[in-house]
């Protein structure tokens, strides 16, 4: 078993079933931001990253990495 720190808290995992190395609440964390992101471009499809901020309140480096994936 592989014990890791997850890049974004720096806790301590196992790194099993684990998106992108995160510890399971950062996890979390990142699905319900991708989650709101996803909700609000649909409503808004032609929103800028700093509209999603500021009527999300999703950190801006959590954007910045949702939009890379889409």
């Amino acid at each position: 078993m592989k014990i890791t720190n997850c890049p974004v808290c720096g806790k301590f995992h196992t790194g099993e079933r684990s998106y992108s190395g995160l510890c399971i609440d950062c996890a979390e964390i990142h699905l319900q931001h991708s989650h709101k992101i996803k909700d609000y471009l649909q409503q808004h499809p032609f929103a800028s990253v700093m509209e999603v901020y500021f009527n999300t309140g999703v950190p801006l480096r959590s954007i910045r990495e949702v939009m890379k994936n889409v």
